[in-house]
């Protein structure tokens, strides 16, 4: 199972807990999470379960998926990585990574 909690933006303070081994991310309804921000393409990225490790890759969004890890960042998508690692801790960025 994964937790998902907003930290910024109009949901912040949420938290979604999804009992699945693939979670889409984006705009449209259809998403297993739905971000309602301009910012954020309708489908936007995917959390994926591979054996034990969580990854997350970008679906062509327009604004890319940023990552921060730490003192690092990671910009997903726009021409840059696909997809990597994700660890508990980190903070994903959807919308204007």
């Amino acid at each position: 199972m994964v937790k998902i909690e907003v930290i910024q933006g109009s949901q912040k303070g949420r938290v979604w807990e999804f009992p699945k081994d693939s979670i889409q991310i984006g705009r449209d309804p259809g998403n297993d999470l739905v971000v309602e921000d301009i910012h954020v393409s309708s489908v936007h990225c995917r959390l994926l379960l591979r054996g034990e490790v969580w990854t997350i890759e970008d679906l062509g969004s327009t604004n890319g998926t940023g990552v921060t890890r730490g003192k690092e960042r990671f910009v997903l998508g726009t021409g840059g990585l696909a997809s990597m690692t994700i660890q508990a801790g980190d903070i994903l960025l959807v919308g204007s990574a």
